[in-house]
């Protein structure tokens, strides 16, 4: 004999916390730069930021990162502007992380990793 199973509740889906996080400092220059959501751009995964050096002569425009605020910020290489790490969330556990660099006054995406969990693959090069 069969017996039905009961109901199980289902909690609502709660949202997703916004995290205020202040701009970083990417070119050692002592002053944040700003980041300014692309308009339209933003999904589940993230946003398109267009990054902008910030001076008192005025913001200068040095490209454009995707992802999901905030971004890890590497300085590893010891120079400056710092490399940019953006995750763009392309599931429930599944992700991609895109690292740019500072290359001829402006950020370019130059490597990315696929992760799944807490497992990552190998940064590889970014050809486009």
């Amino acid at each position: 004999m069969l017996h039905a199973l009961p109901p199980v509740p289902v909690p609502a889906p709660q949202p997703m916390p916004i995290e205020a996080s202040p701009a970083p400092d990417l070119d050692g220059d002592g002053v944040v730069e700003r980041f300014d959501e692309v308009l339209d751009s933003c999904g589940t995964g993230g946003c398109v930021y267009r990054v902008f050096f910030t001076s008192r002569g005025g913001d200068r425009f040095v490209g454009e990162i995707a992802g999901h605020w905030p971004f890890e910020i590497d300085r590893r290489r010891g120079k400056a502007p710092a490399d940019v790490i953006a995750t763009w969330r392309l599931g429930a556990t599944e992700s991609m992380a895109s690292r740019y660099v500072f290359k001829r006054g402006g950020y370019v995406e130059h490597s990315e990793s696929h992760c799944e969990g807490d497992a990552c693959t190998a940064e590889h090069l970014v050809r486009r």
